[in-house]
């Protein structure tokens, strides 16, 4: 990926994610979250979920991906940064 769609990627992603090994989602316990924080490197965590959904508009539709994040996100992401027209909090 170049230019502006993998400089959009990139501000979205994070530099690590941790998923399921089958199904959609897992439950973080406080045990889990607390080993990951004593990896080497690792300075902030965030939970998101996201999935498949249908938008439509009109007589136009189209498969979007759909992500909720936890207040932590703009830590680990650079998300701000691919805003134009609005502002994210």
């Amino acid at each position: 990926m170049t230019g502006y769609v993998a400089n959009l990627y990139n501000a979205i992603e994070p530099d690590l994610k941790i998923m399921p090994a089958s199904g959609k989602f897992f439950v973080a316990h406080e045990n889990f979250i607390a080993k990951v924080k004593t990896v080497k490197g690792v300075n902030q965590i965030s939970s998101s979920i996201f999935d498949n959904a249908l938008m439509k508009s009109g007589d136009k539709q189209a498969i979007i991906t759909i992500k909720g994040v936890d207040d932590n996100f703009i830590n680990v992401t650079h998300f701000d940064s691919v805003i134009k027209e609005e502002r994210f909090s």
